[in-house]
């Protein structure tokens, strides 16, 4: 774009450059952003070399990041991303590279977008120099965008600027409040704003695609909500149930994967097991047998007995989905027979506190947190499934949800995660890792210390043991080193709270 093609709109040229993107939309305020930093190739670094100039030993590197760089425009209605394409960053890392100055010198005038994208916004968030802003609609985007800060008036607004002028233009709940509010309110209604969000196309979209993401102890009360509430939310939750199942064609991948790997197992462990015990391996596997008869344990009893279990695992993972989905069908269908039709009663209750906890997380307001605290002190089993709920999102969320909760449910949760145990953690399953690797341990050293011999010996038949039970007894050992760490730090996390706290002392306030 040259100067004269730049509308005169004084002390606002890249805002009169960006006009033929919006449609004719008035615009509030336009910065010039950059995201996805990357770290630059090996051909960008040596160009960035050679660009350098002599004497500049002192100067921040130019080039060893790139990223796109563009523009965010906020409008009357919609929020407009265009890009411009990839551009090299001035910095010593990637959370401290910006854009180059000279580049920054030719905004506006070499304004060309390759991508536009017109979106509504859902929310907006503000970390540092960061902005986050979550979106619907085609071409939606959910991106992390770093400004250029306030400095430069004419091309660069503040991150919290940007962010309060996107706020204005936030009229629907975020899904997962939507969800929140569905789940807590009263049976068979809905939330207005709710409602009205639900009944735009493209809201109805993003609203499906996050129930189809939420865990079981969300997706409960949310559908129990839908069998007893509006059409409108339950042809939506609906559809999400339909879109979260697997299509027949995985179906039909998974279960010829699955006859595959256990009939292709048993035959290796039938081929190659006849031909170890007899003593002459059959010609089919001679390659195998070139190995020696360590080579035919190893091939007998990896290959053979672990693809047999590993297929069973597959099958039985693949059935647990299938009679999940199948229960949450008669809960759409039928509701909660055992707290009534509306599912009211204590157990919505405590549904709905999880569902909560899912859902808010850190977030969770002074009374929500009370609730969950007296709750889980009254009852184990909801205690439990709070605890199985924190077990399964990463290590990371758990400790922030932790820190974020009442000194007493901190100590009380952290006890209970670090008294939970699951099927790994019982005696048998340690007996079973410790046969392990026993026989392990004495195969190994008998097949080294032994003399080579042509029959099965002891030796032998204790590998094979080893070999034929490792996959499980592996996972099992993996399961029980992960609660055993997890549970050290939890013990420093616990350390770092009120020692009088504890279950008996849950604090109200």
């Amino acid at each position: 774009m040259t100067d004269d093609e730049v509308p005169p709109l004084p002390g606002q040229p890249l805002m009169a450059s960006i006009a033929r993107h919006t449609g004719g939309e008035p615009l509030r305020l336009a910065s010039v952003v950059f995201w996805n930093v990357a770290e630059a190739g090996g051909l960008d670094r040596l160009r960035a070399l050679a660009r350098k100039p002599q004497g500049a030993a002192d100067a921040p590197p130019i080039g060893r990041f790139t990223c796109d760089v563009g523009v965010i425009a906020v409008g009357e209605r919609r929020v407009f991303r265009l890009r411009l394409g990839k551009a090299p960053l001035v910095g010593a890392s990637a959370r401290e590279a910006t854009l180059p100055a000279e580049l920054i010198a030719r905004f506006p005038r070499e304004f060309f977008a390759d991508q536009v994208a017109a979106i509504r916004p859902l929310a907006v968030v503000v970390e540092g120099e960061a902005l986050y802003i979550r979106a619907f609609g085609r071409g939606a985007f959910d991106l992390v965008v770093r400004t250029l800060g306030a400095d430069r008036s004419e091309i660069a607004a503040g991150p919290e600027t940007i962010a309060d002028a996107v706020r204005a233009l936030v009229t629907w709940p975020a899904p997962e409040d939507a969800i929140a509010t569905i789940v807590v309110g009263p049976r068979g209604t809905l939330d207005p704003a709710v409602q009205a969000a639900l009944a735009d196309r493209d809201y109805a979209e993003v609203f499906v695609r996050a129930c189809e993401q939420q865990n079981a102890d969300v997706r409960r009360p949310l559908i129990l909500a839908a069998h007893a509430g509006p059409k409108l939310l339950a042809n939506l939750v609906d559809r999400a149930m339909r879109a979260g199942a697997p299509a027949p064609r995985t179906i039909v991948f998974t279960a010829t994967f699955c006859a595959i790997l256990i009939l292709g197992g048993a035959a290796a462990t039938v081929l190659l097991g006849t031909g170890l015990v007899t003593g002459a391996p059959d010609a089919r596997v001679a390659a195998l047998a070139a190995f020696n008869k360590f080579g035919l344990i190893a091939a007998v009893s990896i290959f053979g007995f672990a693809s047999i279990v590993a297929g069973i695992a597959l099958v039985l993972r693949g059935w647990r989905f299938i009679d999940a989905r199948a229960s949450e069908r008669r809960l759409f269908t039928d509701g909660d027979r055992t707290s009534g039709e509306q599912g009211a009663g204590f157990g919505a209750r405590h549904d709905a506190l999880l569902a909560l906890a899912a859902l808010r997380g850190p977030a969770l307001g002074a009374a929500e947190w009370r609730d969950i605290a007296t709750t889980a002190t009254a009852d184990p089993v909801f205690a439990d499934r709070l605890a199985a709920g924190l077990l399964a999102v990463p290590a990371a969320n758990r400790n922030i949800f932790l820190n974020a909760a009442p000194p007493g449910l901190k100590a009380f949760l952290i006890r209970t995660l670090i008294a939970r145990k699951g099927p790994a953690q019982s005696p048998a399953a340690y007996a079973a890792v410790a046969i392990w690797l026993l026989c392990l341990a004495i195969g190994i050293v008998g097949a080294v210390l032994e003399p080579p011999q042509a029959a099965i010996s002891t030796t032998d038949w204790l590998l094979m043991l080893a070999g034929a039970t490792a996959l499980p007894a592996i996972l099992l050992a993996v399961a029980q080193a992960s609660h055993w760490f997890r549970s050290r730090k939890l013990m420093r996390l616990l350390s770092l709270s009120p020692p009088e706290l504890g279950p008996a002392r849950v604090r109200q306030d």
